[in-house]
């Protein structure tokens, strides 16, 4: 059977990757991330004060008109404490405890004497700081509305099924051509520019069409789809670091024929991927699965309680880093030749099932919708965009935005 019979069989509407109907786009622009943040705490007894900032190595504290800095980073910035409330700008970090004391300095050195307090602290008179653990970039809400929607820019030609490093300056993506589908590989030196031109990553590319690529956090394992062998199966690579290419794919043989769209975990842990139940190729429904990987492989593979139903095939599933949100496909099993959209089902903790999903409307238009990955802090979800009708432009890259 031709491969995007295959895909029929798995009810996506990804199929005009292997008709080569695709046509590119250029792309805009991607909201800018939020900075990293770091600890700072701060504490003062009297007229003495003092702060650290974690990750900087230095401390700084004043007491009556002198103080002295610590050892450690030659440059940690400025701080301007007047009385009042405590706030402290130590590069990016935020939320420190303890009101301020007066007086202004900068450390500048690993040993610096004679000045007055250094960057951030509390002073006379100032309360007792706090300190609150290790800090995180702001998260935004699973549930909140996406509020711009661009395309990814400087992936050249056509593209989709697409999966993203953390720090969002590396795509690994399917791009067609005239006789087959390969992934490729781009980079990109910020989320605002524009990625550079792709490579093939030629060690996965082991038949005339293959998909939906997704590594692991690290870098060392890849997973993708590939009808190689007659059927649809998903197929595992690795490497020993990331400057070396992968081994030669081969197939995760705990997880049954006529499955794709695989979607691993951070830590590799986990494998969602969307499955023919019926294992017949097209009869029944694609819908959600998930393996858990041991030392033996993967293991306990169990369909997903609460988002599969009978009215409709799902496919592609993406979760949230913090496994609260799972992003799918979905199109109804009385129409299978309609466009497919992206919806969302949440949960409250990993241990629990996900509740009944929902459409994510500000995503849908008249192409096919297909999630690809989301952001570290669950502001920005990546996604494929694709024609139903072969005749309009084709496959591109998107990403969807929301604030904190």
């Amino acid at each position: 059977m031709k491969p995007i019979t295959r895909l029929s069989a798995l009810a996506v509407s990804t199929c005009v990757l292997a008709c080569g109907k695709l046509l590119g786009t250029d792309f805009d622009v991607v909201s800018k991330p939020r900075a990293p943040t770091e600890n700072v705490s701060g504490s003062s007894a009297g007229g003495a004060g003092s702060s650290s900032v974690t990750g900087q190595n230095s401390e700084h504290s004043s007491a009556g008109g002198d103080g002295r800095s610590g050892g450690g980073s030659p440059t940690v910035g400025s701080g301007e404490n007047s009385g009042g409330s405590g706030a402290s700008d130590a590069s990016a970090a935020a939320d420190v405890g303890g009101a301020s004391g007066t007086g202004s300095g900068s450390t500048s050195s690993a040993n610096d004497s004679g000045g007055e307090a250094g960057s951030s602290g509390s002073g006379e008179g100032g309360e007792a700081g706090s300190d609150g653990g290790p800090m995180h970039p702001e998260h935004c809400s699973a549930t909140a509305p996406f509020s711009a929607v661009r395309q990814v820019r400087g992936t050249s030609g056509p593209g989709a099924l697409a999966h993203y490093s953390n720090d969002e300056l590396t795509v690994y993506y399917v791009a067609t051509t005239e006789s087959a589908t390969n992934i490729v590989m781009a980079t990109r030196h910020s989320i605002e520019g524009a990625f550079g031109t792709p490579v093939p990553v030629s060690a996965l590319n082991l038949a005339d069409f293959v998909a939906s690529p997704s590594i692991t956090a690290d870098g060392l394992t890849a997973y993708l789809e590939s009808p190689l062998g007659g059927q649809f199966r998903i197929y595992s690579a690795s490497r020993e670091t990331q400057d070396k290419p992968f081994s030669v794919p081969t197939v995760v043989a705990e997880v049954a024929v006529y499955a794709g769209g695989p979607f691993v975990t951070q830590a590799g842990t986990e494998l969602y991927f969307h499955l023919n139940r019926d294992g017949n190729g097209g009869v029944g429904n694609t819908q959600l699965f998930r393996a858990t990987h041991t030392a033996l492989g993967f293991q306990t593979v169990q369909e997903l309680a609460g988002v599969s139903s009978d009215d409709y095939h799902e496919s592609h599933p993406v979760l949230s880093p913090d496994g609260l949100a799972l992003y799918f496909t979905r199109i109804p099993v009385s129409d299978p030749t309609s466009h497919t959209r992206v919806w969302r089902a949440v949960r409250a903790e990993v241990s629990e099932d996900f509740a009944d999903p929902e459409p994510v409307a500000e995503l849908d238009t008249p192409a096919s919708e297909v999630p690809d990955w989301i952001s570290i802090d669950n502001c920005r979800l990546y996604f494929s965009r694709m024609p139903v009708d072969a005749s309009l432009p084709g496959s591109s890259l998107w990403v969807a935005t929301r604030e904190p």
